[in-house]
């Protein structure tokens, strides 16, 4: 793993839970109006 990597994953982790959106229960999108939103990662999987 290069130094830069290692930067990246260390602000990442330092910061993921202040950037998570979790769905509700119901599959609704917890937010009130619409909005653009950018999903990133490995498990993104696109269904349009």
């Amino acid at each position: 793993m290069q130094q830069y990597e290692k930067e990246h994953r260390a602000l990442v982790l330092d910061n993921a839970a202040e950037c998570t959106v979790l769905l509700k229960t119901d599959g609704k999108f917890p937010l009130g109006k619409p909005g653009k939103l950018a999903a990133y990662g490995a498990g993104v999987i696109s269904k349009f």
